[in-house]
């Protein structure tokens, strides 16, 4: 007997057998196809009506053969089959079928049945397929959209990602973009229209009349007579363009609107919903590319604006020389960091300086303006060429530890002294210039190599150059001279220029600013990893008449100072300015005065001093000696009886100041010729 908690036990019942004669009768009644084969011969046994369908529409009925005859999917199924059977395992396959009713997707599931059969059932997958495909696709479609628009700077590189990506895959060939500038429309580009319906569209833009540019809900058009109802005065522009359905999509970023995008298609049919949730989506994507391009422009144009602003806007017109110079920005990447400036030095010596701060965008432009306003100031302290590369250096260290991160960048300062015709140069990281000479020829002079300014703490060397009358020197950024073929170019421009022109012709400034221009508009090689900004000066230098110089030797005593008066004298009246002798003779008596107390440098108590006048658009009178001691003016009390020499030399002179030459030093001063 059994317990009162317990259960008598169930008997065991058989195991259920499935016979293929009970599969068959089973599936027979499947909505989804099915094949019932002998594993051991591989002939089709039984088919259900479904399977007979599919057999008649892919052009296998009747075939009472090998399964992979008997239905569709591509060959190789007998190895899928022998391995199911030899496993003993149910499988799924999805296989493509290509047949005459074009291509089908079927889902194949594989179930042996003891003893020594297989079912293979058949479902048509084929829209399931596309629709994942077609999915896929699209995520393509808005991939290389994405990474089209983010590589677009300007408007029309917008329109073109747009029309190149968006326009085949909807059958459209016409497209219109606008933005809204102050709430009007305007027009960024179009692509696939006539020009005639492009004017008509920009007269209508004139007119403030309504438009699709006014849109603020998308619209889906597929009759040109619904077109023309909503906008008639459009209806001519419509014939002309020979569109029949459009699409209208505002461009929203931001949370405003920036902007219309309007699609158009030569035949009259409807966006399917399908196309026009992808084109809301794509209209998203084109809306953020436009602003980001509008704001791209506008960083643009305040860079350049500053650019302006911060380079020379006229050269000043010198004795020594003739200066011409231009500035090409950097195509789509906007200004970049080059410079160039005319400096007016003492004794009519002139400063020249060309520079780059890699990169581009205001940043490069405010590094500029701060290096420009450097050089102009270690100008004025009259530094040669290797000093104030130096000094330039110091300032460009400054320069980095204000913004955190390093800045470099590449500079030529060159003296040119038209007395001597002696161009002195010093380099960092910029390639000398280039010396049209006055009979035509071209020639590119060596120059001491020198790292670019932050890069290395290494001195700078100088090159001194003497330069015939009317010869013409090039100075240009450092892509167009960086290697062989750059100035192979540059002295092909310079070799026509020259051919075309006689030597007096290359006297007219205008004729240099032609030469600038023909320098910045060629096709010179591009160079990777720098900017495409190019800046370009070019001098004519002249040299002042050997009569408009004059120089003695004085002794290193106190009858220096009446030494100098009396050749003063003679030399001004000589020159016809006797207005100037009375201060000239006073100027150069406090210079050799102080010198005489003073100096007691290199030349010492014996050695000599050293007076010289150059008459030009000024009178400059310099004395030098061999003292390197800084003069500076003093300000003595009422009862001190020295110290004003220098407030008279001030006050005498338009100007005066002190450079270090040879060892030693020059004091000089600049008075104005009568008149």
């Amino acid at each position: 007997m059994t317990g009162p908690c317990e259960r008598p036990p169930r008997p065991e019942a058989p195991s259920p057998h499935l016979d293929g004669a009970t599969a068959v009768s089973v599936l027979q009644h499947l909505p989804d196809a099915f094949f019932l084969l002998d594993a051991r011969t591989w002939r089709v046994l039984d088919a259900n009506p479904a399977a007979e369908a599919i057999r008649r529409r892919e052009g296998c009925e009747g075939q009472e053969g090998a399964p992979w005859e008997a239905m569709p999917g591509p060959d190789g199924l007998r190895a899928t089959f022998e391995q199911v059977v030899a496993e003993g395992e149910p499988a799924e396959e999805t296989v493509r079928h290509d047949g005459e009713g074009g291509t089908r997707w079927y889902r194949l599931r594989m179930m042996p049945v003891p003893p020594g059969l297989l079912v293979v059932v058949l479902a048509d997958v084929t829209e399931g397929q596309l629709g994942r495909q077609a999915a896929t696709d699209r995520a393509r479609r808005v991939e290389r959209l994405t990474a089209a628009l983010a590589q677009a700077l300007t408007p029309g590189q917008v329109v073109d990602a747009v029309a190149r990506l968006v326009l085949p895959p909807f059958g459209a060939n016409g497209l219109v973009v606008h933005t809204l500038r102050d709430g009007a429309p305007v027009l960024v580009g179009t692509a696939g229209h006539p020009r005639e319906f492009v004017e008509r569209l920009r007269r209508w833009e004139s007119s403030g009349a309504p438009g699709p540019a006014h849109a603020r809900e998308p619209l889906f058009l597929s009759d040109p007579e619904e077109f023309g109802r909503r906008w008639p005065h459009l209806a001519g522009a419509v014939r002309a363009g020979g569109q029949r359905s459009w699409a209208v999509l505002p461009l929203e970023a931001s949370g405003h609107v920036v902007g219309t995008c309007v699609l158009s298609r030569p035949e009259a049919e409807e966006f399917t919903a399908d196309d026009r949730g992808l084109l809301l989506a794509l209209s998203g994507l084109i809306a953020q590319a436009l602003e980001r391009a509008r704001l791209f422009e506008a960083e643009r144009d305040r860079a350049e604006r500053l650019q302006d602003a911060l380079l020379p806007r006229v050269l000043p017109e010198l004795p020594a020389l003739t200066a011409a110079a231009r500035y090409r920005p950097g195509g789509e990447e906007g200004v970049g960091g080059s410079w160039y400036d005319v400096v007016p030095l003492s004794a009519d010596r002139v400063g020249l300086v060309i520079g780059n701060v890699p990169g581009s965008g205001l940043d490069s432009a405010i590094i500029m303006g701060r290096l420009r306003t450097a050089v102009r100031s270690l100008t004025a302290l009259d530094y040669p060429p290797d000093d104030l590369l130096a000094h330039l250096g110091d300032a460009v260290s400054d320069i980095t530890a204000d913004l955190g991160r390093t800045v470099t960048a590449t500079v030529l300062y060159a003296v040119y002294d038209p007395t001597t015709g002696v161009c002195t140069l010093a380099g960092a990281g910029q390639p000398g210039p280039a010396v049209l000479h006055p009979d035509g020829r071209t020639e590119f002079p060596a120059m001491p190599g020198g790292p670019p300014l932050g890069a290395e703490m290494l001195p700078y060397e100088t090159r001194e150059l003497t330069l015939p009358e009317g010869s013409v020197l090039v100075c240009c950024t450092a892509n167009l001279l960086a290697d062989g073929s750059g100035r192979a170019r540059l002295a092909e421009v310079l070799g026509h220029a020259a051919a075309a022109s006689a030597p007096a012709e290359r006297r007219d400034p205008v004729w240099l600013g032609s030469l600038c221009d023909a320098l910045t508009a060629s096709e010179l090689p591009a160079h990777p990893g720098r900017d495409g900004t190019t800046a370009v000066l070019a001098v004519r230098t002249r040299r002042l008449p050997r009569g408009a110089v004059a120089r003695w030797e004085l002794p290193h005593a106190p009858v220096a100072a009446g030494r100098a008066r009396d050749l003063v004298r003679e030399q001004l009246t000589a020159w016809g300015l006797h207005d100037l002798v009375t201060s000239t003779q006073l100027v150069v008596s406090e210079l050799a005065g102080n010198a005489v107390r003073y100096a007691t440098g290199v030349g010492g108590p014996e050695g000599h001093l050293t007076l010289r006048l150059i008459r030009s658009r000024t009178l400059t009178c310099e004395l030098s000696d061999g003292s390197e001691a800084t003069p500076r003016i003093r300000h003595p009390s009422l009862f001190d009886e020295t110290g004003r020499g220098l407030q008279l030399v001030a006050a005498m002179t338009h100007r005066w100041g002190a450079r270090y030459a040879g060892g030693g030093k020059i004091i000089w001063s600049e008075q104005l010729l009568p008149g």
